[in-house]
């Protein structure tokens, strides 16, 4: 299943916090993941925070980003290709 992973560093109290918080996100997408996680696209928004498109069958790979990168917000939302799901609405609403 995808999901997308939107992040939001949490406020500091200095830059040196910032830039460190800053790390952790790009540590959180480059090593250590779960050989089960893929992460097909990172994209970081003008300003803080960003998201990523991610897919596994195993929840507890989310979990490993929400606990081992605490200093840092995440929201994980599951996703269907766009195509996939308007020919399932359609399907449904037939």
């Amino acid at each position: 299943m995808q999901y997308v992973v939107t992040w939001q560093e949490r406020p500091t109290e200095s830059a040196a916090e910032h830039e460190a918080a800053q790390e952790r996100v790009r540590a959180a997408f480059s090593a250590g993941l779960p050989s089960s996680l893929t992460v097909h696209h990172v994209v970081a928004r003008v300003g803080l925070g960003g998201c990523a498109v991610v897919e596994t069958d195993e929840p507890d790979d989310l979990r490993y980003l929400r606990t081992v990168h605490a200093a840092v917000s995440f929201t994980v939302e599951p996703v269907e290709e766009g195509l996939d799901a308007g020919a399932a609405h359609a399907r449904g609403a037939g």
